[in-house]
């Protein structure tokens, strides 16, 4: 909340994408899910899930491939180095 404001709305695309993507894995059986039809898209290099993506399977077909996970998942751990995370204890 400090750095990019309250609500994810307003984290940037690095960090918003992976949240919606394991919110879909871990809830919604790897399928696209909004809570609200106007809520604002995801969106992370070419791919991007709205609410009129609902219940498009992403995980576990062709739509998100596992070299987009693993980019995503290279460029978020590259992020966090750069702030500095974790914190040492």
């Amino acid at each position: 909340d400090a750095t990019f404001g309250p609500g994810r709305t307003f984290w940037p695309p690095l960090f918003n994408m992976p949240r919606a993507i394991r919110d879909f894995i871990v809830h919604h059986n790897g399928r696209v899910h909004f809570e609200s039809p106007t809520a604002p898209p995801v969106q992370w290099h070419h791919l991007q899930y709205a609410p009129a993506d609902d219940g498009k399977q992403v995980v576990g077909s062709d739509y998100i491939s596992t070299g987009d996970m693993i980019v995503l998942l290279v460029e978020l751990g590259d992020s966090f180095d750069q702030a500095g995370c974790p914190l040492p204890i």
